[in-house]
């Protein structure tokens, strides 16, 4: 059965909140403090969730999505005991390569607009 899209945008809300709370407050590990989670999406039949998170390229992104990985149990567990709902979905992380192919973008601009000061 499909969520509806109203529905499925208000559950995304819910597991981004809740996860991030988690992460600020009851993760005990150093390397997930402060990780920002940039969206959430649904599947339509709402059984996986797509976390994308904005890591910092300087942090070690590949251990760091391991360990998420490894500890989505604990997520997922946490995530059912917070929020109301029939089914906690699957959680997936991954990084969100569109904020950095933005930042890219804007650091391209930022240069050309150096560039440009300078001629």
């Amino acid at each position: 059965m499909r969520m509806r899209r109203r529905t499925q945008k208000r559950v995304q809300e819910a597991i981004k909140r809740e996860l991030a709370a988690i992460l600020a407050f009851e993760v005990r590990d150093e390397r997930l403090r402060g990780l920002v989670i940039s969206r959430v999406e649904l599947d339509p039949q709402g059984r996986f969730a797509t976390v994308y998170l904005d890591l910092d390229p300087s942090k070690q992104a590949r251990d760091v999505l391991d360990l998420l990985h490894q500890k989505r149990g604990y997520f997922r567990s946490k995530l059912a005991s917070r929020l109301d709902l029939r089914f906690t979905p699957a959680l997936i992380f991954k990084p969100d390569e569109e904020l950095a192919q933005a930042r890219r973008v804007e650091s391209l601009l930022r240069e050309s607009a150096e560039v440009g000061k300078d001629a």
